[in-house]
């Protein structure tokens, strides 16, 4: 047995160089070491559980862990455990891609982009139940031929953003660029159905110089982090809803709804916008699409705004339309996205142009 008088480390000398003196800490009770330097190293970590020297508490097969709090326990990852993460494809074969109006593309897509205008790519895998998303990442080349107001100037970058709640951007101009990410992102998540969403924006960010711009794009990587949670189904009436009304384009400008187009508006006796989604989408095809066009929003911020009547009426050589006049300061210009109550109603939902007359 061997016996150490507790000592005041500042009153235990320092070695000669090469050796180091071992005493007891009268302040702490544990064993310590100087060095020839006067620096005093613990031998012995603070005590826990009695006689053992490790943090207390803790069950049969924990393993001690770092936290911000000091060492502590923790259950060790494995099959079973805890949550297990995993790069999941959302290509195909893996997966399906559609547009904004969930119209099957395939990973190499293109479409016009206009000033502030949008293409997207959703992606859709089955069979996956209870993943909750950490991490998106992409690689993909976006050529972009732009048609400019004026040949001889510069046009503003062009934006590509991933995710829906956590967006990242790739900044660059005309002609062909390689854009990759890896970015956070919550936005994607599967819930008990095991459907597994996850989406890419690619947008142009606003141009003065910019008259009309077309977008190529090849993804050749997209993939979602997921980690194993149980993830609650939620839905609402804002994420899919089919397109009830179309209008059409007058030359005066405005929203136009023809009743021929639309049966709702057959023996309506008031319609009333309500709403629009942002950002202004542009569809791939040709405007407007079909009725029961089924629109994914949850991509989509919905802006409600005070009740715009809209009037039957003759505003143009034709027949009579439901329509109102053009104006900037009710609702945005463009091909948009409307919430429209017919007869004091539940809002449909309405794919208009609200162009300004030529």
């Amino acid at each position: 047995m061997i016996r150490f008088k507790k000592s005041d480390a500042a009153d235990v000398p320092a070695p000669p160089a090469g050796y180091a003196t071992l005493f007891v800490d009268a302040a702490t009770g544990l064993p310590a070491a100087k060095g020839s330097d006067g620096i005093v190293v613990p031998l012995k970590g603070e005590p826990g559980e009695p006689g053992t020297g490790l943090p207390s508490g803790g069950a049969l097969g924990d393993v001690v862990t770092l936290t911000s709090e000091g060492p502590g326990w923790q259950a060790p990852a494995g099959p079973g455990t805890g949550p297990v993460g995993t790069w999941i494809n959302m290509l195909p074969p893996d997966a399906t891609l559609a547009d904004g109006s969930d119209n099957p593309i395939a990973a190499n897509f293109s479409g016009s982009l206009y000033s502030e205008g949008t293409l997207i790519a959703r992606a859709t895998r089955t069979a996956l139940p209870n993943r909750l998303g950490k991490r998106l990442r992409v690689t993909a080349t976006i050529t972009v031929d732009v048609l400019k107001t004026d040949p001889g100037a510069p046009i503003s970058p062009v934006a590509f953003a991933i995710g829906d709640d956590d967006q990242s951007y790739a900044f660059f101009g005309e002609g062909s660029t390689v854009v990759e990410f890896e970015v956070e992102s919550t936005a994607a998540k599967a819930g008990p159905d095991g459907v597994l969403l996850a989406g890419l924006i690619i947008q142009i960010d606003d141009n003065t110089n910019m008259d009309d711009a077309f977008a190529q794009v090849e993804i050749t990587q997209f993939e979602v982090f997921a980690i194993e949670q149980a993830v609650e189904a939620v839905t609402t009436p804002l994420e899919q809803d089919p397109v009830a009304l179309v209008g059409d384009v007058l030359s005066s400008g405005g929203i136009a709804l023809h009743p021929d187009d639309n049966p709702l508006l057959a023996a309506a006796s008031s319609a009333d916008v309500v709403g629009y989604y942002a950002p202004t989408y542009r569809f791939a095809g040709s405007f407007p699409p079909p009725i029961g066009t089924e629109i994914a929003l949850s991509m989509y911020e919905f802006h409600p705004v005070a009740p715009l009547a809209l009037t039957t009426g003759n505003p143009g050589p034709g027949t009579s339309y439901w329509w109102r006049a053009y104006n900037v300061a009710e609702l945005p210009g463009g091909y948009l996205l409307l919430s429209v109550a017919i007869d004091g109603g539940a809002p449909v939902l309405a794919a208009a142009s609200h162009l300004d007359g030529e």
